[in-house]
Order: C-alpha cells, then structure tokens, then sequence
C-alpha cells in the first residue's frame, strides 16, 4: 500500500513503476482487506472504551475543536457536524458508523 501511495501521489515516479505497485497492490488485495477489516475492529473496541478509559479527552477535544474554530474561518476550519455524525466528539457506539 505504501508503495502504491508513493507512486501514485502528486510527485509518483514514472508511469512503469505506478503501475507495478498498483499491480502488486491488487495481487495483495485479500490480505489488505484481512488487515483493514482487522485494524476498524481495533479501532471501534478502542472508540468504545475510550469515554470510560480516558473521561476527561471529550473536554480536551471540545477546547481544541473551539480553538479551531476560533482561529479559522468557517470554509477553512472543519465541519463540526461531521465529526458529531462520526460520532468523534461525543461518547457512544461507534460499530454502527464503522461496521
């Protein structure tokens, strides 16, 4: 996957080697996949735990997130709603927007 993203990025390498690794991307896809479903299972165990592990990250986020918003201009900031939608900003069960 590396391989790939550094080829295919805005300063990628020469047509030939994109395309090796994107050939070498596909022939590992079952394996990325295994190893993407594995790492979202990870990440929405850990989301769920997280208010009761660590109580006091929904102040600290809501502080960074006012400062963001503060210092930015609203098209140049973040969108606020999406992140409530993701569920990121507020404690709650996560395995409905990741699974």
């Amino acid at each position: 996957m590396k391989a790939y993203r550094d080829q295919a990025g805005a300063h990628g390498d020469d047509p030939y080697n994109y395309f090796v690794a994107r050939v070498a991307l596909l022939e590992n896809e079952d394996r990325i996949l295994t190893a993407l479903s594995a790492f979202f299972r990870l990440s929405i165990c850990l989301l769920n735990r997280q208010a009761k592990e660590i109580p006091e990250l929904a102040g600290e986020i809501e502080a960074v997130l006012l400062d963001i918003e503060l210092r930015f201009p609203r098209d140049q900031g973040f969108n606020r709603q999406w992140l409530k939608e993701m569920r990121l900003t507020e404690e709650g069960s996560y395995t409905k927007k990741y699974l």
